[in-house]
């Protein structure tokens, strides 16, 4: 009889003993999981992009007007004139039509070929910006010499997650999207040096009141994190 109550209390208490170490291994494995789950979240947040704003890029701007205000009859044509700091000014005929932006984006990307450089990606993002911007241009007659550009830029490299960005303007008459490219924007050093950098991502904006004076912007991304 005793030693049947011995048997019964020896098997009650290794029941009790595996429940606790049971319990006690649940408890551990469960304590164990956020450690994983933090160390995961650490590793995935961009944290260098937070800290440490990003280094941007502006670029210059051209101007380029078919009836310039500071050239002279007898300026010759398609000739470069540096009017400022960053603010170039050629005598130019209006073509026909107005490139489109697919067909500035397009122009733009056989110019880069041409160059030995890669394509640029379409952005929209970065178009809808440069539309406001070429917007922008026809309501104050003029260009900002990157006043909104640069204004802007840093809130706008968070907005868009790019750490570089840069810009290209024109304000003037009709022109083709070839003739823009490579009789504006490639006419000059800084402009031509400024289609050819490593951007990745482009987005252009074309604005007109009048059918006559037009404005493009295009603005370029690079460094999405």
């Amino acid at each position: 009889m005793i030693k049947k109550i011995f048997l019964v209390l020896l098997s009650m208490l290794i029941v009790v003993l595996s429940f606790y170490y049971f319990v006690d291994r649940k408890k551990s494995l469960i304590t164990m999981i956020p450690k994983r789950a933090t160390k995961v979240l650490v590793t995935i947040i961009p944290v260098k992009g937070i800290i440490n704003p990003p280094t941007l890029t502006p670029s210059p701007t051209p101007l380029s007007k078919y009836t310039p205000v500071n050239l002279t009859p007898t300026e010759p044509w398609g000739q470069v004139k540096q009017v400022g700091a960053d603010t170039f000014e050629q005598r130019l005929a209006n073509d026909p039509t107005m490139g489109t932006p697919k067909e500035i984006f397009d122009a733009q990307n056989n110019f880069r070929q041409n160059n030995g450089k890669g394509f640029l990606i379409w952005d929209d993002n970065l178009a809808a910006w440069a539309q406001e911007r070429a917007q922008h241009f026809i309501r104050i007659g003029d260009l900002d010499q990157h006043a909104g550009f640069e204004s802007a830029v840093q809130s706008k490299s968070q907005e868009l997650r790019m750490s570089t960005l840069g810009e290209n303007s024109y304000y003037g008459g009709r022109l083709e999207a070839v003739h823009l490219i490579e009789w504006v924007f490639a006419s000059d050093l800084p402009h031509k040096e400024n289609m050819l950098r490593d951007y990745q991502f482009v987005g252009v904006g074309v604005a007109t009141a009048d059918g006559q004076t037009y404005a493009v912007d295009v603005i370029f991304g690079a460094n999405k994190y």
